[in-house]
């Protein structure tokens, strides 16, 4: 259900918590409203609690396998320098652009132990970028 508030921003009512929400609240889908009828957290919350379900966990070892079998090479570096860092051949780094907690980036996954260490913020940024 679509609602007009007073100060005539538009939203819609979550059908979990039942609270009134703007459409930013809201994940996007093909619909003829165009949201999804629960709140960003709303579902946030109920994705967690069903990953950690048997169910949850063997659907998301499927996806981890289908995804491991798309991209061998990227699994071939991510455990390689996971393994490095744990032997301490590698020391994890602050992010590069704002010195926070970083994780890192591939930009060759050919390289291996090449990477650059980014907090998860630029780490998307990252990514986006390279997308458009």
């Amino acid at each position: 259900m679509i609602i007009k508030s007073a100060d005539s921003e538009s939203g819609q009512i979550c059908r979990i918590c039942k609270i009134f929400k703007q459409f930013f609240e809201y994940h996007t889908r093909n619909t003829k409203l165009g949201y999804r009828k629960e709140c960003k957290t709303c579902r946030c919350l109920r994705q967690q609690a069903y990953s950690k379900t048997s169910a949850g966990k063997k659907v998301q070892a499927i996806a981890d396998q289908k995804r491991n079998k798309k991209f061998p090479e990227r699994r071939k570096a991510r455990s390689f320098l996971s393994k490095a860092v744990k032997e301490g051949l590698v020391i994890p780094l602050p992010c590069v652009v704002c010195g926070d907690v970083a994780e890192a980036h591939h930009p060759d996954y050919s390289k291996y132990l090449a990477v650059t260490w980014l907090c998860k913020l630029h780490h998307k940024q990252v990514h986006q970028q390279n997308v458009n």
